[in-house]
């Protein structure tokens, strides 16, 4: 797994430490390696030989480079590679489900304790999950995806909170929560 890390909260009690926690409570047979740059050059050579691309959630810095990381991201997926962009804050990093070109569509907004359809049980970003409705922690973020061959597999009220799109034999997956306050569904739904 290479994690993005620009702009991300490193601290032992930051999203990316929770990010990983998360991940670790339902697979462990990973390893990771970090990019902290900005640049489509950098994030093409740190994806060398990497399955999957994680952007945990933003909380600093700029995020007008995701627009020049597109065709480098979608070169990945459609080659197989699976690229995973965690809710972010409205303040940074919330739109760059669009600005990467991975997905068409908008932002629609945070919500909390709202109750999320499990929509697609036997999909296989979600398969196991054993809910028909998971409860949304602190800071879950919801998209409105207008992308034709997008595939809902979690949402509120219409509106995406897990969604993918298949590109080539990859997939691009919007998952979001900003694991802040990560619950067993979304710790589930990201490993």
């Amino acid at each position: 797994v290479l994690v993005c890390t620009y702009g991300v909260d490193m601290s032992a009690s930051g999203e990316y430490v929770k990010t990983l926690n998360a991940i670790s409570t339902y697979f462990q047979k990973y390893s990771v390696k970090q990019y902290s740059g900005n640049t489509s050059t950098g994030l093409q050579t740190a994806m060398t030989g990497k399955n999957v691309v994680l952007f945990p959630r933003q909380t600093s810095n700029t995020d007008s480079h995701y627009s020049s990381y597109s065709t480098v991201l979608n070169t990945f997926i459609t080659n197989g590679g699976n690229v995973i962009l965690c809710g972010s804050s409205p303040s940074t990093g919330w739109n760059r489900p669009f600005t990467t070109g991975l997905f068409t569509g908008s932002w629609g907004g945070s919500t909390s304790s709202f109750s999320i359809t499990n929509a697609l049980p036997n999909d296989s970003i979600i398969y196991g999950l054993g809910m028909s409705t998971f409860t949304a922690p602190v800071n879950t973020n919801y998209l409105t995806v207008t992308i034709s061959n997008k595939v809902s597999v979690g949402n509120v009220s219409g509106f995406d909170v897990v969604v993918y799109r298949p590109i080539g034999t990859g997939k691009a997956i919007f998952i979001g929560s900003e694991f802040t306050n990560p619950s067993s569904a979304f710790s589930y739904i990201i490993s």
